[in-house]
């Protein structure tokens, strides 16, 4: 094989690597509004920008009273995980997947506190998540399903 050759195979391995991950990235890796079956969205662009949501639940929440959030299940997608995009009146409130959120009052360093304001959470469907505000707030929760490839 002379080196013209093995420079052609070369630019053909390449250009065959280039088009499989673009077909990955604009096909593999879908988000999906909850409720409906929409086009899907590419990776790249999805970062940017969501699609609005079919499915959006809001908590009103009283100062220091802890309230469970729950994950909607999707029968079209019933093996993909839930997405849930969080928007809130307030800048503090905090979360927390394994107990009751507490918003914290001193140190904690055992692993246990609660995190402050998410953007977004991925949970099992039906999982739930606590939420606790130091003051009145409203929290929504935008849902989304992600099929993961």
């Amino acid at each position: 094989m002379n080196a013209v050759d093995r420079s052609l195979r070369l630019a053909n391995a390449a250009l065959l690597t280039a088009v499989a991950l673009l077909a990955y990235i604009l096909v593999g890796d879908l988000i999906f509004a909850a409720g409906t079956e929409p086009p899907g969205i590419p990776a790249a662009i999805r970062n940017a920008v969501r699609v609005p949501s079919t499915f959006i639940n809001a908590r009103v929440l009283a100062a220091n009273v802890a309230e469970t959030v729950t994950a909607p299940t999707f029968a079209t997608f019933p093996s993909a995980k839930a997405v849930g995009v969080f928007s809130a009146t307030c800048s503090n409130f905090y979360y927390n997947v394994t107990g009751t959120a507490a918003a914290p009052a001193a140190d904690v360093t055992d692993g246990s506190a609660a995190g402050r304001a998410p953007v977004a959470l991925k949970l099992a469907q039906g999982g739930t998540v606590s939420i606790v505000a130091d003051a009145t707030c409203i929290v929504t929760t935008e849902w989304y399903v992600e099929r993961e490839p």
